[in-house]
């Protein structure tokens, strides 16, 4: 016990005085899946938000392209539910691969594909369309699934749309060149019956999908190129990567008036390399925000006050696609296979009465000993200096 009485000592001869009411970002379980290079294959997760999808293998790997299901939910150890390979479905090129997840259905880029996920242990292709391919280098945006229409970012930067009521039967509903001179570049839903368009030095449209085959402006943004997006629907603000002239910003926009959007704020980028100038992004519990960051890093923002970003400390791991959960997490591809964020406040806190003090070091020294989950606090599946080490770094950031 002489080791517990170390990191007991260690604990109370810390001082708390930055104190945060930003959650931080924990490790809480990890999936370990062979051959996960590259790591920019997409990744994503079930709408309950207890299983994580993600993609490995294909270019600039000796592995076929290959689908797999991972349990999300224990601490720690995450298993792999299924692996199934995809690789005659889809062409391995990582500029051209994107998901997303509506209800029990995993839509894959390129060529459109859809997946069965309603049992994850026994995932099935369901249908294809041979035209169903974004433009070059479209980013994690390139795909938009609203009920059972798909839009993608078609090859001349356009809007295709896929009436997919029925996955073994994909209609093609038509291309839409939308008004103006520039391009589309990014696409993401806003409730069930309008759009959001990234455009290429348009800014940000918002259009209409109510009526199919027909996508009418609404409101627009205009002056910069919106690279890759995220939208906040529950206050109604789209966070983008834009490039103005030479220079890229995280900017926030506020869409709660769909026919007169604001934009609210900016965070200058200029000192970060993004990955081809348009990081995935992704907001996680409507004050968080994700971005990836090139050389093994995710950066993460403050951005409760959508007016007023700031800049947080960043994730530093090989990962380079991200996705969110509706609990509340961040879900990123990293070089082993996916990781498992969550952010709390006060992790510290284990005893959950809002305060840090001798019972939560207790408890912590208890659980150490015990080998019991909530003491792996990087959740690695061991038991030894780093968890105390991260321990003792969030007792000292405090509680709110």
């Amino acid at each position: 016990m002489k080791h517990l009485t170390t990191i007991a000592t260690a604990v109370f001869a810390t001082t708390a005085t930055a104190f945060s009411s930003t959650p931080q970002p924990v490790l809480r379980g990890e999936a370990t899946i062979a051959s996960s290079f590259p790591d920019d294959r997409p990744c994503a997760v079930s709408e309950d938000s207890t299983v994580g999808f993600r993609i490995t293998g294909g270019e600039d790997s000796p592995e076929p392209l290959k689908l797999h299901s991972i349990d999300i939910g224990p601490i720690g150890v995450m298993p792999v539910l299924q692996t199934i390979d995809i690789d005659a479905q889809l062409y391995g090129n990582a500029l051209d691969l994107a998901m997303r997840v509506s209800g029990d259905r995993l839509y894959l880029l390129s060529p459109l594909t859809i997946i069965d996920i309603s049992d994850p242990t026994n995932m099935t292709i369901l249908g294809q369309h041979p035209d169903g391919f974004p433009t070059f280098n479209p980013g994690p945006s390139a795909i938009a699934v609203q009920g059972t229409t798909v839009y993608i970012v078609g090859p001349n930067r356009d809007i295709k749309v896929f009436d997919c009521t029925d996955p073994t039967n994909i209609v093609s509903m038509g291309t839409i060149q939308l008004p103006g001179s520039r391009s589309s570049i990014s696409v993401e839903t806003l409730g069930n019956d309008q759009l959001v368009i990234g455009r290429d030095w348009d800014g940000i449209t918002i259009h209409d999908s109510s009526a199919p085959g027909m996508l009418p402006t609404v409101g627009s943004v205009s002056g910069f190129q919106a690279n890759s997006m995220d939208v906040d629907e529950q206050n109604g603000i789209v966070y983008t990567i834009r490039r103005d002239t030479s220079r890229q910003y995280l900017t926030s926009v506020d869409i709660s008036n769909p026919n007169a959007p604001v934009m609210l704020d900016q965070e200058n980028l200029d000192d970060l390399q993004l990955f081809g100038g348009a990081g995935a992004i992704a907001v996680v519990n409507e004050q968080i925000l994700a971005v990836y960051i090139e050389y093994g890093r995710i950066e993460l923002f403050d951005v409760s006050d959508p007016a007023n970003i700031i800049r947080m400390a960043p994730i530093l791991t090989s990962a380079a696609n991200l996705a969110s959960t509706n609990a509340g997490e961040l879900v990123v591809s990293s070089r082993d296979g996916i990781e498992v964020y969550e952010f709390n406040a006060c992790a510290a806190d284990l005893t959950g009465d809002g305060s840090l003090d001798f019972f939560d070091v207790s408890a912590f020294l208890a659980a150490f000993s015990a080998q019991d989950p909530i003491a792996d606090f990087n959740a690695d599946g061991q038991y030894n200096f780093f968890d105390v080490s991260e321990f003792l770094n969030l007792f000292n950031t405090g509680c709110p």
